[in-house]
């Protein structure tokens, strides 16, 4: 897998220019191919995963059958939703999107300061934009746990209270000229026989 051109096959297919006119089909549907949250968690699994959990970490997700719903979700039988967003799925997808446009448009920037006061995704997700449009200026690990790890692996102080932002820093501040997927990977074997993540 060259994964080079792989986040250049994300970048054709969803390009900044592309994301303020996404629709909600296309950010998430039913072709398990084509939309923003396949690519976010399964064609692109090789930049970084964000499996697990449920498709609730996407804030709202088309569904085959109406969902259970517990406290803090909601559904109208096709879609559902966290409801801190809102009560239907067109306001809630409308506070996703620019979400994500906001994160891809700091990231293009590579302003990953900002990045850490947005709330509307979890960790894993925001960082996971985040790092797509970010030039390779981020290491692709999205689990704050892991990035923690990492970073205390190879020698970085009291990463435990940093902003997310500053352990990417400090760590791009280590890779030296390797290529980024090759350093990533190494981060990752650093901490492979002392933690299981």
């Amino acid at each position: 897998m060259d994964r080079n051109k792989l986040l250049k096959e994300f970048l054709d297919t969803w390009p900044l220019e592309k994301l303020p006119s996404m629709t909600l089909d296309q950010y998430t549907n039913l072709n398990a191919s084509d939309s923003f949250c396949f690519w976010l968690e399964s064609k692109t699994s090789e930049l970084g995963s964000i499996w697990g959990g449920s498709a609730y970490k996407f804030q709202i997700y088309k569904c085959r059958t109406a969902p259970n719903t517990r406290t803090g979700q909601q559904s109208d039988g096709k879609y559902a939703w966290n409801s801190k967003h809102g009560n239907t799925a067109n306001e809630v997808f409308e506070k996703v999107r620019a979400a994500v446009c906001e994160i891809a448009n700091y990231a293009d920037k590579g302003n990953f300061t900002a990045i850490d006061g947005i709330d509307v995704f979890g960790e894993v997700c925001k960082w996971k934009i985040t790092f797509l449009y970010s030039h390779k200026q981020l290491i692709p690990i999205y689990n704050r746990d892991m990035l923690v790890a990492v970073a205390t692996k190879q020698g970085i102080k009291n990463c435990e209270g940093m902003p997310t932002s500053e352990i990417h820093r400090e760590l791009i501040k280590k890779m030296g000229n390797q290529d980024l997927f090759k350093y990533y990977d190494d981060l990752l074997d650093s901490i492979s026989y002392s933690k299981d993540m």
